[in-house]
């Protein structure tokens, strides 16, 4: 599989400096660098890819670069082996209705159904902070739903951070807002679409089964 298509599916936009080389902003969930623009860097001839900020090279113990699979495994959040499982189911989607990758993975998430998201494999540490008293959200209401304020590395650094969890009440990604102006307002995972998830939807079912009760 081309490393363009797997860009595509993530909708990963990125400029073409030459026939073969794409350069842009990082798509991966560890980048945290804001002083970094347009440190990620992809060689589409041999399907490698890089980024030189400082917060994925730490993130990713000082490698600089990837193959597909660690793109991808970098961006869910799960193991090598795993992302080549999701490539495999993708590219057997595509063989079997002709269509091409980027628009078969409009009705599948990498070999996933929609009600099959991957958990996370972690929790962040979110914080209370002034912005959500002055939005009107006590602190009681905050805790129950797992929002705060994260303030470590990656996409999500510096924003108000609520959880998602699927209808059976795993956790499956966090989505971030803005306390400015700035543009995005909310930050999701590369790759998630906020129609794969009714929010609160495990909590709103434990509480109609007690009401039926």
């Amino acid at each position: 599989m081309d490393i363009e298509p797997v860009l595509a599916h993530y909708r990963v936009r990125l400029k073409r400096v030459r026939k073969d080389y794409l350069r842009g902003f990082c798509p991966l969930p560890t980048h945290g660098s804001e002083q970094s623009r347009e440190s990620f860097g992809v060689d589409a001839g041999r399907n490698l890819w890089a980024c030189h900020s400082a917060s994925c090279c730490q993130a990713r113990n000082g490698k600089v670069s990837g193959n597909i699979l660690d793109l991808v495994a970098c961006i869910e959040a799960c193991s090598i082996r795993e992302a080549a499982l999701r490539l495999r189911g993708w590219s057997d989607t595509s063989r079997e209705t002709g269509l091409p990758d980027q628009l078969v993975s409009k009705g599948k998430r990498a070999g996933r159904s929609q009600e099959e998201l991957p958990r996370l494999p972690f929790t962040l540490w979110l914080r209370w902070h002034p912005y959500l008293e002055q939005r009107g959200i006590q602190r009681q209401t905050a805790a129950w739903f797992g929002a705060g304020y994260y303030g470590g590395s990656g996409f999500l650094r510096g924003r108000m951070v609520f959880p998602i969890h699927d209808e059976r009440g795993e956790l499956v990604a966090y989505a971030g807002r803005v306390m400015d102006g700035r543009e995005p307002r909310y930050l999701f995972p590369p790759g998630f679409r906020k129609s794969q998830v009714v929010f609160n939807l495990h909590r709103a079912v434990k509480s109609a089964a007690r009401q039926e009760v």
